[in-house]
């Protein structure tokens, strides 16, 4: 089936606009040059430069380890460049902060079940889903990462139930946990918010 991570359209404009907001407002206690490496990683997260971006955002970590937006762009810029495990602590800091909002806390549990269901598939590619070769231990791994996804979009349905990426994210698991039918029941939500985005089709026609 090829990286899903193409398929993600989630708009990142509305949460690095309200980091233009907060830098405006004073960065939030950041000192002049951290505040300035944090514009400039908003910046370079603008541009998908994810590498620059993550080098940039560790300066300001480094700087000012308790700055919970930091942590919450680089957990990003990490699983836009395959650090999954980097990405689920990042985001993990972010929302353990509390000083995110709740769009952001939204933003960080969907790429956290992203970054597991990912994992997963490392484990056990698409394209070995009817293979009987796979070790079971193998097998089981990559279910435990789908289940802990799974359970990661349920939290974040519960913040957007109408949400596209949610439902979206969450029938695929449920496909991976072979539970079809319920992955029946979730991807048709995502036509109720966008009928014209194609994906939901692609992954109902996998099931």
């Amino acid at each position: 089936m090829g990286n899903t991570t193409s398929f993600m359209r989630t708009d990142w404009k509305e949460i690095l606009g309200s980091f233009t907001l907060l830098l405006a407002a004073g960065c939030g206690g950041l000192g002049e040059r951290e505040a300035d490496l944090f514009e400039k990683g908003r910046a370079a997260m603008e541009a998908r430069d994810w590498e620059g971006a993550a080098g940039l955002l560790s300066a300001v970590i480094e700087a000012e380890p308790g700055f919970a937006p930091a942590y919450l762009l680089r957990g990003r810029a990490n699983f836009e460049t395959g650090k999954y495990t980097n990405s689920l602590d990042d985001l993990g800091t972010a929302v353990a902060s509390g000083d995110i909002t709740e769009d952001e806390r939204f933003t960080a549990i969907l790429y956290r079940g992203r970054s597991l269901l990912e994992q997963g598939r490392a484990i056990l590619p698409d394209t070995e889903l009817r293979s009987l070769t796979g070790k079971p231990e193998e097998r089981r791994n990559a279910r435990d990462f789908f289940l802990k996804a799974n359970l990661l979009f349920l939290d974040a349905s519960a913040l957007r139930p109408e949400s596209y990426d949610a439902n979206l994210w969450r029938g695929y698991a449920l496909f991976r946990l072979e539970n079809y039918r319920k992955a029946l029941e979730v991807l048709p939500l995502c036509e109720k918010t966008s009928p014209d985005r194609w994906e939901y089709r692609f992954f109902i026609a996998l099931v």
